[in-house]
């Protein structure tokens, strides 16, 4: 938890409002920097979530660049996308990156006031 001035911020909350995205985002998210790859069936039989949630947040996730997809063939047709995270390191260094540029902001702003 961070204490800034007159509202304490939950690190959850951190990352969800610097990439925008949503509670069950964060949670895939988690799911998928504790796992080495998973696909979408598994990522929502696992997390209690419908196929078309886990699909929607996957599909968001991708966006903000904070995980890739692979596409596996089956031999007898047909192909599944895996998913895994990026790096944690990668991700803490953009958030830092971010927040920097927020408080380059914030400061610009009050000086301006």
């Amino acid at each position: 938890m961070i204490d800034f001035a007159c509202k304490d911020i939950e690190t959850e909350e951190l990352i969800r409002c610097s990439f925008q995205i949503s509670r069950t985002d964060y949670r895939i998210l988690r799911k998928l920097l504790e796992s080495d790859e998973m696909e979408t069936r598994e990522i929502a039989v696992e997390m209690g979530i419908d196929r078309t949630t886990a699909h929607k947040s996957l599909k968001n996730l991708r966006k903000r660049k904070l995980i890739t997809r692979k596409q596996y063939n089956i031999p007898t047709g047909g192909y599944k996308y895996f998913y895994r995270a990026k790096n944690k390191d990668r991700i803490k260094e953009r958030i830092r990156n971010l927040i920097e540029n927020w408080s380059s902001s914030a400061k610009e702003s009050l000086e301006n006031w």
